[in-house]
Order: structure tokens, then sequence, then C-alpha cells
């Protein structure tokens, strides 16, 4: 993690739904995070790295501040 995109070293962009935590690079589209414990979590983001917009547009993720 951390505030830059290790491939492109521009800012990433933090994300939470108050259990897990995602840091997205919006140039590259490369994403890590924090899942508190939630294995399906991140199963599901591997499988689909789509829903991350998704939740983002329905704000189950809102930014961090």
């Amino acid at each position: 993690m951390g505030d830059k995109c290790k491939k492109c070293n521009i800012k990433k962009y933090g994300y939470t739904d108050g259990q897990h935590r995602i840091f997205i690079c919006f140039k590259c589209g490369r994403y890590d995070g924090m899942s508190g414990g939630d294995t399906n979590f991140v199963r599901n983001l591997n499988e689909e790295p789509m829903m991350l917009l998704i939740m983002i547009k329905e704000k189950i993720l809102v930014p961090i501040n």
C-alpha cells in the first residue's frame, strides 16, 4: 500500500466501506488494500475487479479522508 503506485509512481486513491480499505491507481488500474479478515472480498475482487468501480459509483465504497 502507500501513497503512490509502485508502477506509475502517481497518487493512489483510498476508499472504504467501514470494514475494507482499498487503494486504487486510476492510471494503470492496480489496487491493494486490507480486507478486514474478509477472504471473500479479496477473492471476489480478484475474480471481478470492475466491482471496485461499481461499488464506488453506488457509494458502497467512499473516499478515505
